[in-house]
């Protein structure tokens, strides 16, 4: 039997979960994923206490000369600040930071969606998972949501080692 899964609505409704978060501009994915996967009729598996502990002492982009290299360039090739507590991030997560901006990019360099996606004024890890804080408050009414919500979930999935990381392959990094 075949389910079709309206994910405009699922979106929608994990935002609307989040609403006092939202109202301020503020999007702790943690809470944002279990609503997700609710919505979805999914069991949510929180991340296992040995990759968070793993994620919390792992190098940080900052420390990583390279890494903060490859973080300017890309904010600066479309034209976005960066964000607080970005380089505070795991050194392991700069590629998928890249690769998600990116990846918002991938018909022709929008820098005006790129703010609106990536555009964070904070950022910083609970558990294994991000929690943004944008400029604005965010509506689930808002017409580009889903599209934005749908991006920073990739960019969660994108994550090595994150919290979506399958626990067989956990082994690798903890």
């Amino acid at each position: 039997m075949s389910r079709k899964v309206d994910f405009q609505a699922v979106h929608e409704r994990a935002l609307a979960r989040v609403s006092l978060d939202a109202s301020i501009g503020r999007i702790p994915f943690y809470d944002y994923s279990i609503e997700y996967q609710s919505a979805l009729g999914l069991p949510f598996h929180s991340p296992e206490p040995e990759l968070i502990h793993f994620l919390e002492y792992s190098e940080k982009i900052e420390n990583s000369k390279n890494a903060c290299e490859k973080i300017e360039r890309c904010y600066s090739r479309y034209s976005v600040e960066i964000p607080i507590g970005l380089l505070d991030l795991p050194v392991w997560w700069t590629p998928a930071i890249i690769d998600s901006i990116k990846a918002a990019n991938w018909v022709e360099a929008d820098s005006s969606w790129t703010r609106k996606v990536f555009g964070w004024t904070y950022v910083q890890m609970q558990g294994a998972f991000l929690d943004i804080q944008f400029e604005n408050p965010i509506s689930c009414d808002s017409s580009d949501w889903f599209q934005m919500a749908q991006a920073l979930l990739d960019l969660h999935r994108r994550l090595e080692p994150g919290p979506l990381t399958s626990r067989k392959r956990l082994i690798e990094f903890v």
